[in-house]
């Protein structure tokens, strides 16, 4: 018997098999695909997540009627990782033990008539619990830096001297 004559009928078999196979169906499958695309984002710096801000010691006839306030002192919020991210606008809401917009003393504090301001970069009165505007920009860097002040600031008279201390969070939105 030659080889050549029993591979012709094998291979004619093969072929027959396959192409019959080819023409049934196996299963009908329904793919639902879902996604969310959304933009570029921004993270807080490590360096952001616990911010100590001394505030300096300050004698209590600083706040006497004429002056309510100590200087401002400067503290920065970092972002990371923000390049391309384009924004109409950041908010930032802080929030705390709120007094009258202004951030009240600790339960440990001992100093009294007194609270603490935070001001945006122009110095102006950052609400505690409110939304507050910072600025619509592109933030074509990698890195972006959020500045902002704390003032002690008198909230009645007279001022009694002690630990002036708060805590507060933050919260940053973008559009």
């Amino acid at each position: 018997m030659h080889i050549n004559s029993f591979i012709r009928p094998f291979i004619i078999l093969v072929s027959i098999l396959f192409s019959t196979q080819g023409n049934s169906t196996l299963a009908t499958i329904n793919l639902k695909m879902y996604a969310t695309l959304v933009s570029n984002s921004c993270t807080v710096s490590n360096s952001s997540k616990d911010i100590p801000i001394d505030m300096g010691s300050w004698p209590t006839r600083n706040f006497s009627s004429s002056s309510k306030k100590s200087p401002p002192v400067p503290f920065f919020i970092k972002l990371e990782h923000c390049d391309g991210l384009v924004t109409s606008g950041l908010t930032i809401k802080f929030n705390g033990n709120n007094d009258n917009g202004l951030l009240s003393l600790d339960n440990l504090s001992s100093a009294k008539n007194i609270g603490i301001a935070i001001l945006d970069s122009n110095k102006n009165l950052v609400i505690i619990g409110d939304n507050n505007f910072i600025s619509g920009s592109v933030l074509s860097s990698d890195n972006f830096t959020l500045k902002f002040f704390g003032q002690y600031v008198a909230t009645s008279l007279p001022v009694t001297a002690g630990s002036a201390n708060a805590d507060a969070t933050f919260t940053i939105e973008y559009q």
